[in-house]
C-alpha cells in the first residue's frame, strides 16, 4: 500500500517541477536620469569657488531599486522589473551636479562629501520629498532646498513643487522626471544668482 500511496506523490512532484522550470523569468529594464555631458573646465588658483552639493535627502519610500509608481495618493506600486540602473540618491546628485556644472562655468560644483578637503563658497542641501510617476500619467517632484554660505547662514530658501506629463513608457517616464529635476537645478540656480547679487549690492 505504501508503494502505491508513494507513486501518485511522486508523480506530482515531477509534473511541479516541469512546470516551475518552463516557466519564463522576468526581464528587468534599468534607467538612469539623463543629464548633460560635464564640461571640460579649468579654474585658475586664485579664482576658483566650490560649492558643494549636499547633504541630499531622500524619503523613505524611494531608497529602493524599483521606480516608484503611484495608483493613488496612498498606494505606491514597486516593480521588480523596472529599476534604477544605480542608487537613486547617488544618481539624482550625479544628474543635479552635471546640470549645474552646464549651467555655471564660474564655479566648481563638487558633490557632498567630497575627495577635496576644502571649505566650499557655498552649500546647497536638499530634502527629496517625492520623485515618483503615477498611472495616471504624471511624474513628480517635490523637494525643499536651501543654500548656506560658508558660515552656515542660509542666504535663500524654498521649495520646488512641480508636474510634468509622461507617456505610457518608462524612458518616457524617466525622461521627464530628468526634465523636473533640470528645471529644478534651472530655478535653485537662479536664487543663488540673485542672492548673490543682494549680498555684493
Amino acid at each position: 500500500m505504501s508503494t502505491l500511496f508513494r507513486l501518485p506523490t511522486l508523480l506530482l512532484c515531477t509534473v511541479l517541477a516541469s512546470c516551475v522550470s518552463s516557466g519564463k523569468s522576468v526581464d528587468t529594464d534599468y534607467y538612469l536620469l539623463s543629464s548633460p555631458q560635464l564640461p571640460d573646465q579649468k579654474l585658475l588658483r586664485n579664482n576658483i569657488k566650490m560649492i558643494a552639493l549636499g547633504p541630499i535627502t531622500f524619503a523613505d519610500y524611494l531608497k529602493r531599486p524599483s521606480i516608484i509608481e503611484r495608483s493613488s495618493e496612498v498606494k505606491a506600486e514597486v516593480s521588480n522589473s523596472r529599476q534604477w540602473a544605480g542608487n537613486i540618491e547617488n544618481e539624482f546628485q550625479i544628474a543635479l551636479l552635471k546640470n549645474f556644472s552646464s549651467l555655471d562655468s564660474g564655479y566648481l560644483y563638487i558633490n557632498h562629501p567630497s575627495m577635496l578637503n576644502v571649505q566650499p563658497f557655498m552649500r546647497l542641501r536638499v530634502d527629496i520629498l517625492r520623485f515618483d510617476t503615477q498611472l495616471s500619467g504624471s511624474a513628480r517632484l517635490e523637494a525643499i532646498w536651501a543654500w548656506l554660505d560658508q558660515r552656515g547662514t542660509v542666504i535663500a530658501a524654498g521649495n520646488f513643487s512641480r508636474t510634468g506629463e509622461v507617456e505610457s513608457s518608462y524612458e518616457s517616464r524617466v525622461s521627464v522626471m530628468s526634465a523636473l529635476l533640470r528645471q529644478f537645478t534651472v530655478e535653485v540656480q537662479r536664487a543663488l544668482i540673485s542672492a548673490s547679487a543682494a549680498e555684493a549690492g
